[in-house]
């Protein structure tokens, strides 16, 4: 996590910033540039999942899910 998060800062999308005395514990925060990168992401998820759920009935979609959060519980 920590590598991924060095990478991100040094692409300008984000900073860490101190919470107190102790500096191992840290804030994250993104960057103007961070931010529209985020939007921009969420716009390109939400298109996705438009389409991956085009034609599909919301109750299909409904016990889908169901089963895709049992299958994670079994997995824990």
């Amino acid at each position: 996590m920590t590598r991924q998060l060095d990478t991100l800062e040094k692409k300008g999308l984000l900073i860490r910033r101190c919470l107190d005395e102790d500096k191992r514990n840290k804030q994250i925060f993104l960057t103007k540039q961070g931010k529209a990168l985020e939007n921009k992401a969420l716009s390109i998820a939400n298109t996705i999942t438009e389409l991956s759920e085009n034609g599909i009935a919301p109750d299909e979609l409904a016990q889908f899910k169901q089963v895709l959060h049992k299958i994670i519980e079994n997995l824990e």
